[in-house]
């Protein structure tokens, strides 16, 4: 979770400084399933919420089965195009896989198909929030956020009755609701709030950034 925040805030770095006359288009192997529950899923989520950026796999005009498979037995959707609100309200034509028999990966090509009129100029206010900026953290703050967030994982509470349970195959409904707080809950907002009170923000609070579609 800690490498996958470092690479939002260095995308994050490179948008700043290309904000005013550039769409947003951010593509590849995010490593994360947007359909499923994860702890991952759920810092991505709150890194496009913050940015004001928008998943593709979620568009109307999105027709994606999976992306990636592990010896065509596990299927999931771990490669992404995420744009900026102008391109994903009113630019995405479609999204598809295409699965073809020559390709020897294990991850199909991610394809996405744009409408857009290059003349036509909008505006738009965007509301920012202050983030974690990884990449500007010196060793004294890296050492900080360690030393809090060894203090604030000592405080979460283990789910004691699910991480005991011998049954390979547990379908225990509190098992799984409990390992699921555990993780995405209370880890990850461990990791999230630590970096927070540590680690330098890449913006200011409440901040305005007009943003141009050309």
């Amino acid at each position: 979770m800690d490498e996958l925040q470092f690479q939002l805030s260095t995308v994050d770095t490179i948008i700043i400084q290309y904000h005013w006359d550039c769409h947003i288009i951010l593509g590849g192997d995010f490593n994360v399933d947007m359909s499923r529950n994860w702890s991952n899923t759920m810092i991505l989520d709150d890194y496009c919420s913050q940015a004001n950026l928008f998943p593709v796999t979620r568009h109307k005009n999105s027709v994606v089965d999976y992306m990636h498979h592990f010896n065509i037995k596990h299927f999931s959707s771990l490669d992404h195009f995420i744009i900026s609100e102008q391109l994903y309200q009113a630019s995405v034509d479609k999204q598809f896989v295409l699965h073809d028999i020559d390709n020897t990966s294990d991850h199909e090509p991610l394809c996405m198909h744009l409408a857009m009129t290059v003349a036509q100029v909008d505006f738009c206010h965007r509301v920012v929030y202050p983030k974690p900026s990884w990449d500007k953290a010196s060793d004294s703050h890296i050492a900080a956020y360690k030393n809090l967030l060894r203090i604030e994982l000592s405080n979460v509470v283990l789910p004691y009755s699910a991480l005991l349970c011998k049954d390979m195959c547990c379908s225990n409904i509190e098992h799984i609701c409990s390992l699921n707080d555990y993780l995405i809950n209370q880890i990850a907002n461990v990791c999230l709030s630590s970096a927070n009170d540590t680690i330098p923000m890449s913006r200011c609070p409440g901040a305005f950034e007009l943003l141009r579609t050309a």
